[in-house]
């Protein structure tokens, strides 16, 4: 699995958990949604580190938005960012759960609402 399915199913693990549902269904997006948590946190905490690095500075050290909520100096710095966070979504996680946003399998142990949405498989 990849760090971007990771926050693809977090996502979904969390307006899933909007939705009413039984109390097992619940405990189990719950579960999905905490195996995830560090996985999304690194994410993000990876990507503030690229704005960082490509973002234009204001004079106090600030990153300087756009109206359109990007960051971006010039294309080339566009494209560097563009680049590298890719590479960072695409970053292979191995860890004792797996868990992804298809079908249902015959030996996923948890599973929150119903097949194609997330589920979440022990090893």
């Amino acid at each position: 699995m990849y760090l971007i399915e990771c926050a693809n199913a977090y996502l979904a693990a969390v307006q899933l958990q909007q939705k009413e549902m039984d109390y097992q269904t619940a405990f189990a997006v719950m579960m999905v949604k905490k195996q995830l948590q560090s996985h999304v946190e690194f994410l993000q905490n990876e990507e503030l580190k690229l704005a960082e690095k490509y973002a234009e500075k204001d004079e106090k050290g600030n990153i300087k938005w756009t109206e359109r909520g990007t960051f971006y100096r010039d294309a080339d710095a566009a494209a560097g960012y563009q680049r590298e966070r890719r590479a960072l979504g695409m970053t292979q996680v191995e860890d004792d759960s797996r868990c992804s946003t298809r079908g249902a399998g015959e030996d996923h142990a948890h599973a929150a609402g119903s097949a194609g949405e997330v589920h979440c498989v022990r090893r």
